[in-house]
Formats: C-alpha cells, structure tokens, sequence
C-alpha cells in the first residue's frame, strides 16, 4: 500500500477585505503545511486586485484565524460526509447478500 505525504508552503486564510487606492484587496499567509493542514505561519501578503502582493511586515493574526477555521471545518463536513457514502455503500451491498438457513 503507498502512503503519499504532502508537504511544503501553500498560502492559506484569505481574510481581511478591503480597498486600496480604489482596488480591491485581501491578505493571505504563507503556511508550512503536512497534507494541506496549515501548521506554521510563515509571512502575510497583501494581494491587489491588479495582480500587485506587498509582503507585510507582521503576519496577520485574522489570516491565521481563518486559514484554522476553514481547515476545521473542511474536516467537519468531510468525516460526517464518508462516513454517510460507506454506511449508504455498507447497507446496499449488505441486501443483496443471501444468508444460507
């Protein structure tokens, strides 16, 4: 059986929406990430909508919040979600399975 490990920089949390200068923006931050679970914050970014990124002197506490937040939640929903599709799966292949007497 393989076991594939996905690891690196991602950025994760978009947060913070506002306007520069007229243009749209937003802050992310760049996560360690071990299979796409931000671990380490490594630096934020503002991004504008013109396609310009600022690195930003602090890492933004809210892009963190929300980069957890979304994380936590994809993983509320998905386990709930697996475990529904193997028990519908489970239960289908359990009626047509005859019992000897």
């Amino acid at each position: 059986m393989f076991f594939i490990l996905v690891f690196g920089t991602r950025l994760f949390g978009k947060s913070d929406h506002f306007t520069v200068d007229g243009q749209e923006a937003f802050v992310k931050t760049k996560f360690f990430h071990v299979g796409y679970m931000p671990c380490a914050p490594e630096e934020s970014y503002l991004y504008l909508k013109d396609g310009t990124v600022i690195q930003l002197p602090e890492i933004a506490g809210a892009s963190i919040l929300w980069a957890w937040l979304r994380y936590i939640a994809t993983l509320l929903v998905a386990i709930p979600l697996v475990g529904c599709i193997l028990t519908f799966v489970m239960v289908r292949v359990g009626r047509n399975v005859s019992v000897p007497p």
